[in-house]
């Protein structure tokens, strides 16, 4: 259905394109008139582009389905791409404004397709967990795994009377356990924070008994649950706040791009003219 939907949003938009683009060629003659209209054409897919992100605030309207708008906003992003190259071309401008205009544009462009490959590839990373959490609810999820681990660790000390194992707790596990952790790695899904959980508890291995070890590997699986949620939180998180660059650059975009407007109208004479 999905699939459909960004089918038939192709066919109806790149036939508009294409005739955009052919009226913008008969008009080529008049250099004015030619970017008056590409330029106002190009403004008012900008202010389309922004419509989705009120289109989500209110998902509970009966406006057609948020698939339906995300693909449209997809289908309007690249044809946005051909109408800012047919109005002002792929060089960097000469004017300060319009370099600036320029910079912010490639900038909304690089996120948008950041978003689309985090769209895509975050949630292919969560459906490993057994168990996922809402991004709110994991500082709590969080609590009840540090909870858990130091309720057997204390137990463990207390049996084996090991100096060696609360040095281990005092020293790194229980800051390991108060906060999320590693972001950096997380970010690009790398095995190396479970990797360093593992080297930090089998370096303990020479200074402990036998028993000890085994009792060490039971932890170790509730500190990998704790890095579970590391994975989960900051992945959630950078699909939660990503978009809020991307909309905040496109409404500086926007407003840049009016002002824009006012100073070639006024320079020209008129709307019109």
């Amino acid at each position: 259905m999905r699939r459909f939907s960004f089918i038939v949003i192709a066919l109806i938009l790149i036939p508009l394109l294409l005739l955009v683009l052919a009226w913008y060629e008969a008009l080529a003659q008049n250099f004015f008139q030619v970017h008056f209209y590409s330029g106002w054409t190009l403004f008012s897919v900008l202010v389309l582009l922004s419509i989705y992100n009120i289109r989500k605030k209110f998902s509970f309207l009966p406006l057609t389905k948020v698939v339906f708008w995300r693909h449209t906003h997809i289908a309007l992003g690249l044809i946005v791409i051909i109408l800012y190259i047919t109005h002002a071309g792929v060089k960097l401008p000469d004017s300060n404004l319009l370099r600036l205009v320029f910079i912010i544009f490639n900038l909304i462009i690089l996120m948008g397709f950041i978003g689309f490959y985090l769209s895509k590839i975050i949630p292919q990373r969560l459906v490993r967990f057994e168990q996922l959490y809402l991004l709110e609810n994991l500082p709590k999820a969080r609590e009840m795994v540090q909870n858990n681990l130091e309720l057997k660790l204390l137990q463990l000390i207390k049996d084996s009377q090991s100096k060696t194992i609360s040095h281990f707790y005092q020293q790194w596990l229980r800051d390991y356990c108060l906060s999320f952790k590693n972001p950096f790695y997380h970010f690009f899904n790398t095995r190396i924070p479970y990797n360093q959980v593992r080297d930090k508890f089998e370096a303990l291995h020479p200074y402990i008994n036998t028993k000890e070890q085994k009792a060490l590997e039971e932890l170790i699986l509730i500190v990998f649950n704790k890095t579970d949620l590391d994975n989960q939180y900051y992945n959630l998180l950078l699909l939660k706040y990503w978009p809020f660059l991307h909309i905040a650059l496109a409404y500086v975009l926007i407003a840049i791009t009016l002002l824009h407007a006012t100073i070639v109208h006024a320079y020209i004479g008129g709307l019109f003219t």
